[in-house]
């Protein structure tokens, strides 16, 4: 038989690169696919074998040498008992983030299915919000390193401290760890290989909180961004993030050209792609501008929300426009309450009313009979109105007659009613909605 003409110049060069000492997974991986489709099974027995002698400790190496000595067919034995070693030598399981809970994150592992002695030997958490560290507990072995930005201390003392109680939403007292201390903080761009995987940890300031850091993946092209472009800007009963931090947040994003990006919330890796990060830079810097601009001319934030735009630019950026629309009115409101005082152009907050003084003004003009309050109610509720009934009619209604089972009704139905409405679009607005209605499911057991 003669000898192939044609130089592999693809397979010349992987061989090369991945003897480099920072030869990526990939370049390995795929240099094995390659001599497999070649059927060149000897060379790349030989080669892998080569390589992990030359990186004792390495899985992937050792992997594909057993692959190859397997397919070869020649001492199965040892092939598999190479498959075993590299089994055993792997780096383990890098989590990143730590869910809400311990049990919760208990549940998850279990749906992983995961082998009984699989370590944890990396917990990557992406920012110091409760839903994002609570079940740290539940991942963190003698072997665990946590990492997380350098900024993530002063974070978890934020949060520790200033989280309003929200049940299910925010957790209850005590749930957050009392300290997690991480073993290494990141203030800088650093490259870490884990299990023949190269990660690029990015720290930033974000659109939601100071402590952010953003996991990179160059091989695959796959970011995770944790909140970092959480809708929000930050949690809403909060004043953390910026519209500005979020601004830098897409262009620095955009500036990595990511394939994929992995949010700490399955709705918003949904919504806010790769495909959309430019055109959502675009229109939120036009949104800016116009809402800075609505402030020097004294208008107030209602009118602002309802004067808010749908930039052109989307019509050539389409993934951006759900992204846009669900972001939009946040955006908003928190630039405005950043740039604006406790007394507002139209004089809100001149006098601030307690909510008893308010019900019982609105009592007057419904000349001390509940049924206006209900009549009025039912109305908003039939026409639509959802929010404006609850919030101007219901609850000053039940403020004055507490005792009202038809006003409960329809407090209830109005939440009912909003929870469908936010149900895709906006989580928090959901959640809160559906604490009031008393209708949350409670943590995994």
């Amino acid at each position: 038989m003669t000898a192939r003409i044609t130089r592999q110049r693809d397979i010349e060069s992987l061989k090369t690169a991945g003897r480099w000492s920072n030869a990526d997974r990939n370049t390995l991986v795929t240099l094995a696919g390659r001599l497999a489709a070649e059927g060149a099974d000897a060379e790349g027995q030989q080669y892998f074998a080569e390589l992990a002698g030359a990186r004792p400790g390495e899985a992937l190496p050792l992997s594909l040498d057993g692959f190859f000595q397997a397919r070869l067919g020649e001492d199965t034995d040892a092939a598999i008992a190479k498959l075993d070693q590299a089994a055993a030598a792997d780096d383990g399981v890098i989590a990143i983030d730590a869910g809400t809970t311990q049990d919760r994150v208990k549940a998850a592992l279990g749906d992983l299915d995961l082998p009984a002695d699989s370590a944890i030997s990396h917990l990557i958490l992406t920012h110091a919000h409760w839903d994002h560290v609570g079940g740290a507990g539940a991942l963190h072995g003698p072997g665990t390193q946590v990492i997380a930005q350098a900024g993530f201390p002063a974070g978890l003392e934020r949060e520790q401290g200033e989280r309003p109680l929200l049940r299910y939403f925010t957790g209850a007292a005590g749930e957050i760890p009392l300290a997690i201390v991480p073993d290494q903080l990141i203030s800088q761009s650093t490259s870490l290989t884990i299990g023949g995987t190269e990660l690029v940890l990015l720290p930033t300031t974000g659109g939601e909180t100071g402590d952010a850091l953003l996991v990179h993946l160059p091989a695959s092209g796959t970011l995770f961004v944790g909140d970092v472009l959480m809708p929000y800007l930050g949690q809403p009963f909060t004043d953390e993030g910026s519209p500005e931090g979020l601004l830098e947040s897409l262009a620095f994003i955009a500036s990595l050209q990511p394939r994929l990006l992995i949010h700490g919330h399955p709705t918003l890796t949904d919504a806010f792609t790769a495909e959309a990060v430019a055109g959502l830079e675009a229109a939120l810097t036009q949104l800016h501008g116009e809402v800075l601009d609505g402030i020097r001319h004294g208008r107030a934030l209602p009118d602002i929300l309802a004067a808010a735009s749908l930039p052109q630019v989307l019509r050539d950026h389409p993934a951006a426009v759900v992204p846009y629309l669900v972001t939009r009115d946040h955006f908003t409101a928190r630039l405005y309450h950043q740039r604006t005082g406790y007394w507002q152009p139209d004089r809100t907050g001149l006098e601030p009313s307690a909510p008893a003084e308010r019900a019982a003004a609105l009592d007057l003009l419904a000349d001390g009979r509940q049924e206006r309050f209900i009549a009025a109610a039912a109305t908003l509720i039939e026409q639509g109105d959802h929010a404006l009934a609850l919030d101007e009619i219901i609850k000053p209604g039940l403020l004055r007659y507490p005792a009202s089972s038809a006003l409960a009704q329809l407090r209830r139905t109005a939440l009912l009613r909003l929870m469908e409405r936010y149900q895709l679009s906006d989580p928090f607005k959901f959640l809160s909605y559906a604490e009031l209605a008393d209708a949350e499911l409670g943590p995994v057991g």
